[in-house]
């Protein structure tokens, strides 16, 4: 039995708050990036670009920043903003796209701009 959600908790995954969008990114290879903690901003389009760079190999553009300078230690930071949406997940949700994001936003080092769509 399934318990119920409230969409305004500040915790939870489905979320434009801190416990929603941010998340670990755990990257480990022996003999080329040492074990380290860095609090810089990264997205998950980022994760393409890096892996292809740190296998030496060149692809088309992406959206995504390669993070391999980050992990190398010759930056401090590749990105000073990142974006993202949140969206509903709920049965039949599909079938309105009009509900779709429910909430946008942008954050920086310092700061995050939250818009909320489609309240009711």
């Amino acid at each position: 039995m399934m318990g119920q959600t409230d969409r305004t908790r500040h915790r939870a995954k489905n979320t434009p708050y801190d416990a929603g969008t941010r998340f670990p990114l755990i990257v480990s290879w022996p003999g080329r990036i040492a074990g380290q903690r860095k609090e810089s901003l990264a997205m998950s389009l980022d994760v393409y670009p890096t892996l292809l760079e740190l296998a030496g190999l060149r692809a088309a553009p992406v959206s995504g920043i390669s993070l391999a300078p980050l992990l190398s230690g010759s930056e401090t930071r590749v990105r000073s903003v990142v974006f993202g949406e949140v969206y509903p997940h709920e049965l039949g949700s599909a079938e309105h796209p009009e509900m779709h994001p429910s909430s946008v936003w942008t954050r920086g080092e310092k700061w995050k701009l939250i818009r909320h769509l489609n309240q009711r």
